[in-house]
């Protein structure tokens, strides 16, 4: 136990003033240069497309218990949704109603065929850059 709190004062007085001398300075002196040459992000400079609903379309909005899928797993063609429809093809398989949906129907179609079991899988294409293509998803 001395040894431990020996250890714990030695780092504690060397490595404060290290932090307060070295990496404090360092950080506050980058945010200044970032903020005064103007090389932090900036946000889009195009507002997002709002998606045009139609009075009929929200009025078809559906139940949770009638609805085509319980899940859309959308963006199932990347890294993380293969990851994710690997997940539930293994523990939910044909358990509950689900759906794919990516950009790219080739790839998704990749995907359906390295599932187990899963070729009536259904697969959505739309695009989160074409907001109109996501109604039909969400309806």
């Amino acid at each position: 136990p001395r040894a431990s709190i020996l250890s714990f004062l030695s780092y504690f007085i060397l490595g404060l003033p290290l932090y307060i001398a070295f990496i404090l300075p360092v950080a506050i002196l980058s945010q200044i240069f970032v903020r005064l040459t103007g090389l932090a992000p900036k946000p889009p400079s195009a507002p997002l497309k709002a998606i045009n609903v139609t009075e009929d379309q929200k009025n078809s909005v559906k139940p949770w218990n009638e609805r085509k899928y319980d899940i859309v797993l959308f963006g199932a063609t990347g890294f993380t949704g293969k990851l994710a429809a690997q997940y539930i093809a293994k523990n939910y398989g044909k358990q509950i109603k689900w759906a794919i949906a990516g950009r790219n129907l080739d790839s998704l179609k990749s995907v359906r065929s390295s599932l187990t079991d899963m070729n009536d899988l259904d697969m959505l294409v739309c695009d989160s850059s074409k907001p109109d293509t996501l109604v039909p998803v969400v309806l």
